[in-house]
């Protein structure tokens, strides 16, 4: 410990303002040197090993160059042969657990936590650039302050972290912040409902039981104020929610206690569902087969024959999007979501306040998820999904024999879509491509499309760790951030591909799989945004449509053999996140089929699957 120390002061000399913050280590000063300075915000009341975590965090927020006791058996840090009191929370009492706190101090089994700064190469700075997204800035130079620094690079001076500890420390600040940012927005949304309660208690209600009443809501508003300044500074500038939820329903679901709660329950009804008695808390392969089939098994009713132009060939269309549109509560008798400009003008202000929420949620989800932003993007997907798709993907890592030979068949087809990117350049990407190439025109495209939000972000994380930021090579800051970002994107480059080879394996391995319906269903939807927002024209919508049920009716026989392979291709689609399915997602999925297969008002009950078109 001692060592490092020595090496933190050899380093900061050419930086005297630091080096006197340092050397005075009051809980102000260190708070000007580096906010991370600070406790990590651990919960005392879980085991007692994050009650050791938490102490000796606590011990470490200052410059520690020994822990010990004092005469009355406190803990102490020793700085200059004086002890320093460590106050930790009054419900530790295990004396046990207190001192193996101690130990691993003394141990070095912890080292130094530091903020991290940005890099100069005359004077003390660091970079340490984000390891997840950029979208998620806020969590690292806001909320994720301190920093295990494991080693000191001898040449350098500079110190280094492991991907571990990165990961480790961002889950831990990324979940605090989270779980408190809702817990804000949940007390907002108590309070405002306390003003439709006084309206409806003032127009339902009189004398002692109205003023009653109306002293409830007060005293409930009183609370929520005191409880909201707990929470001040978990919104952005213009006091908007880093992360906005509009589905209020889901908010709960999203925190992070009940969101495990919730998913320990999903899992035991999927069981229920399927008929499995696995205790395990991931879905096993035969599991995941056992859901196909049984949601297959709720198909009851016959197909029919019928001529391309009779009226329900259109809206057969339409109910191939009925798992997503059942997900996102649209419905499925007209091609947009949205209402004619005749019966929108006629609705009132909430409900096409509403709408068009809707409206710029799924702008927002076609240019996330698919890349769509105007007809081009939008045509180029419809025509990949009803060419390729995952179907084609899968098919190609069935066959492959080894891992190379699947990161062979993964380079070829992001050259497909990286010619794709550059139709408009004047120079792209050539089929021999290597895979370093085929990465770093990744990585560049990546940096282009989030330029602006990166700019946003490095310059405001300077502005607040340096204050003449501008006397910066900002160039290098961008030259650093781009090898990163290649060297990320790399590392995740070849574990998806392992995790997929090795779901394909086990997924196939019983009997063969056919993932067509994955790619029809997403298809159907996609068309119909698109349509919605204006990026294609109703007749091609229309002709975009026929093809793709053409292609349905062709491969599948019911709704039920549709819905087994759609099930089959979710999982394989959501393969690459280490193999494990989300069970939040395969619920809410899987509550879908079964709302479309309702005996009484499921859509998929109601209308029959066509087995041939007459044209």
């Amino acid at each position: 410990m001692s060592y490092i120390i020595d090496k933190l002061f050899e380093i900061v000399q050419k930086f005297s303002k630091v080096v006197r913050l340092l050397k005075n280590p009051t809980e102000e000063n260190s708070r000007k040197v580096v906010k991370g300075w600070e406790l990590l915000d651990f919960d005392y009341n879980t085991d007692d090993e994050a009650i050791i975590d938490g102490i000796a965090a606590n011990i470490l927020k200052t410059n520690i160059l020994q822990a010990a006791y004092d005469e009355n058996k406190n803990l102490c840090i020793r700085y200059k042969g004086k002890n320093i009191k460590i106050d930790y929370p009054d419900n530790i009492r295990n004396k046990d657990v207190t001192i193996k706190a101690v130990n691993k101090i003394i141990s070095q089994e912890y080292e130094i936590r530091l903020f991290r700064d940005s890099i100069g190469t005359e004077r003390l700075q660091f970079y340490v650039l984000p390891h997840e997204d950029w979208a998620n800035w806020e969590y690292y130079y806001e909320e994720t302050v301190p920093l295990l620094f494991s080693k000191i690079d001898e040449n350098t001076k500079i110190f280094t972290l492991t991907d571990d500890e990165i990961q480790r420390i961002v889950k831990e600040n990324k979940d605090k912040y989270e779980r408190k940012r809702i817990r804000r927005e949940r007390l907002l949304i108590i309070k405002s409902g306390l003003d439709k309660s006084r309206k409806q208690a003032q127009a339902t209600l009189s004398g002692e039981t109205l003023q009653e009443a109306l002293g409830r809501y007060a005293d409930t508003e009183k609370w929520v104020d005191e409880k909201l300044k707990i929470f001040e500074g978990y919104e952005d500038e213009g006091g908007r929610f880093l992360q906005p939820i509009s589905d209020y329903d889901r908010i709960a679901e999203n925190d992070y206690q009940l969101k495990t709660r919730n998913e320990r329950r999903q899992l035991k009804k999927i069981r229920n569902f399927i008929g499995s008695n696995n205790n395990d808390k991931n879905l096993s392969i035969d599991e995941l087969h056992l859901i196909a089939e049984t949601v297959e098994n709720l198909c009851t009713h016959d197909s029919i024959v019928i001529s391309s132009a009779d009226h329900y060939w259109k809206k057969f269309h339409l109910l191939l999007s009925g798992i997503l549109a059942v997900v996102n509560e649209e419905a499925m008798e007209e091609l947009s979501f949205i209402p004619e400009d005749r019966r929108y003008e006629k609705l009132n202000e909430e409900d096409r306040a509403h709408i068009d929420e809707g409206r710029e949620l799924k702008r927002n989800s076609l240019k996330e998820w698919w890349d769509i932003h105007d007809g081009t993007s939008a045509i180029y997907t419809i025509h990949w999904l009803l060419r390729d798709g995952h179907a084609r993907r899968y098919d190609e890592f069935a066959a492959c024999s080894d891992f190379e030979e699947a990161m062979e068949a993964d380079r070829k087809i992001s050259i497909f879509w990286l010619k794709e990117k550059q139709r408009s350049d004047d120079n792209p990407i050539s089929d021999n491509a290597t895979l370093d190439e085929v990465i770093a025109l990744e990585v560049k495209y990546y940096i282009r499309e989030h330029y602006d939000e990166i700019q946003k972000h490095i310059r405001k994380f300077l502005d607040k760790t340096t204050p003449d930021w501008n006397n910066f090579d900002e160039a290098m800051i961008w030259k650093k951030n781009e090898e990163y970002l290649i060297e990320v994107f790399m590392k995740e480059h070849r574990k998806y591909v392992e995790d997929t080879m090795n779901f394909v394996r086990l997924l196939g391995a019983k009997k063969a799989v056919c993932l067509d319906a994955w790619d029809i269903g997403r298809c159907a939807n996609v068309i119909r945004w698109s349509y919605s927002l204006g990026y294609i024209g109703e007749q091609t919508a229309w002709e975009f449509l026929d093809k793709n049920s053409r292609r349905a009716i062709k491969q599948y026989q019911s709704f039920g053999s549709f819905a087994h392979d759609y099930m089959l291709g979710r999982f394989f689609w959501q393969s690459g996140d280490s193999g494990c399915m989300d069970i939040d997602s395969t619920y809410m999925m899987l509550d879908a089929i079964r709302y479309l297969f309702d005996k009484d008002k499921g859509m998929w009950t109601q209308n029959p699957w066509i087995s041939e078109l007459q044209d």
